[in-house]
């Protein structure tokens, strides 16, 4: 890729992402539910403030 052209785009939306994880975590025990909420939004967290 040449230097200064645009970042190819993902397949997928950040809101398809977030459903598509959602969707697991929803189908989780609820002990193991909670654990993987906050572990998703920690991550997010991370992501937004790079």
């Amino acid at each position: 890729m040449a230097s200064g052209s645009p970042t190819p785009r993902p397949c997928w939306s950040p809101a398809e992402r977030l459903i598509e994880q959602l969707t697991k975590i929803i189908n989780l025990p609820q002990d193991e539910r909670v654990k993987a909420f906050r572990l998703l939004v920690a991550l997010d967290l991370e992501r937004l403030t790079q």
